[in-house]
């Protein structure tokens, strides 16, 4: 075969086929980004094209014995300026058919460490800023690999009120809202050069709706939303919590459902002596855990939280959901007047500082200190 370069232009893009021996690398130049394709060799020379019914979607390559078509949309990458890189699989249509299928784009991510003045101390966050294109089985397949209580992925909003769109996922599921994301979720966004209507708050959207976030220099706050699920908690779950965390039900001293996404079920006990005792027992439960500390203490009370994953009983370091709802349950019972701080973390070696507050309007804020601890960008 011999070896030669020919260009196309479809749409804007520029095409730059390259023909070599053994692989046939193709590089899409968009704005002054290179992005290889590799395909496998052909014995005839290409001729590339839009296809007249999709030309907006696709590109055909073609000779006299194959077919191949890029069926990713090329929108999807186009509007990502870090994109560096697509690598693709092939499959076979029919027996005179193939098609090439974008499989990878480099997207730029930061994990953000929350709710604590110290780096590696609060909890983590994965954020990945560049999501245009991801079906949800590819973000629930990076989300179990990062293996975090959370990684979210950053979209346009659908709502013209919001500055960005977010969605969170656990390693096994994806929630409507989760607390300490939202802060990481928020900062990554302003960090990779995000702008916000406002000049102090970011507007947040996501499952729930929209989220106000407000910063004030590495702090950030967002309003507690409304609960999905409140009131009080059938007798026999308050007997099962209690096994589950490994205490007698009279350690109990009050339960309220307080879910607003993740289901927590809120465990009132006397201390937080009593809290940091707890060594937990496997539960399908989503368990929030709260205990006054003395009068005159640096913390009005102790946070643990405890779910289940893939069956396992998982402690989460810092939450924000779950100190949303008990601020929410807790101050509406009139047992703490904000603002105050609240302690979690302490079991597990981190040191997770939530700062609670209430603004004139009655709106419960939830809000910490982040840090960016990785930046770089990830081939999804």
């Amino acid at each position: 075969m011999t070896a030669g370069i020919q260009e196309a232009f479809v749409e804007d893009v520029v095409l730059e086929v390259a023909f070599h021996l053994f692989l046939l690398p193709i590089f899409v130049q968009v704005n002054f980004v290179v992005f290889p394709l590799t395909f496998d060799v052909l014995t005839e020379p290409i001729l590339l094209h839009a296809p007249p019914e999709d030309a907006a979607n696709a590109l055909v390559f073609e000779n006299e014995k194959s077919t191949r078509t890029a069926i990713e949309t090329l929108n999807d990458f186009l509007i990502c300026q870090t994109v560096s890189r697509i690598e693709t699989e092939k499959f076979t249509f029919t027996s005179t058919t193939e098609y090439v299928r974008i499989i990878f784009v480099q997207r730029r991510f930061t994990q953000i460490d929350v709710f604590s003045s110290k780096p590696y101390r609060g909890n983590p966050v994965a954020v990945v800023v560049d999501c245009d294109g991801l079906d949800d089985g590819e973000m629930q397949q990076f989300a179990r690999w990062t293996n975090l209580s959370e990684t979210t992925f950053l979209l346009p909003p659908t709502n013209p009120a919001a500055d960005y769109r977010v969605r969170f996922f656990t390693p096994t599921e994806e929630l409507p809202f989760a607390g300490h994301p939202t802060l990481g979720s928020a900062y990554a966004w302003l960090i990779h050069g995000g702008t916000p209507r406002s000049a102090n708050t970011i507007v947040q959207e996501c499952k729930v709706g929209l989220i106000n976030v407000r910063r004030d220099g590495n702090s950030l706050s967002f309003a507690a939303p409304s609960l999905l699920r409140g009131g009080s908690v059938e007798e026999l779950l308050v007997c099962e919590a209690a096994t589950s965390l490994g205490i007698d039900r009279d350690a109990i001293i009050d339960s309220a459902w307080i879910d607003n996404g993740p289901g927590w079920l809120g465990i009132q006990l006397a201390s937080a002596e009593q809290v940091l005792a707890i060594k937990p027992q496997k539960t399908h439960l989503t368990l929030g855990v709260v205990g006054a500390y003395p009068a005159g203490s640096r913390y009005a009370y102790e946070v643990r939280a405890f779910y289940s994953s893939g069956g396992i009983t998982v402690e989460d370091p810092v939450t924000g959901s779950l100190n949303a709802s008990l601020a929410q349950w807790l101050i509406g019972a009139g047992r703490f007047v904000p603002p105050y701080l609240a302690s979690q973390g302490q079991v597990m070696g981190h040191a997770g500082e939530v700062h609670v507050s209430m603004d004139e309007t009655n709106q419960v804020w939830i809000g910490g200190e982040v840090t960016a601890c990785i930046q770089g960008n990830v081939e999804i």
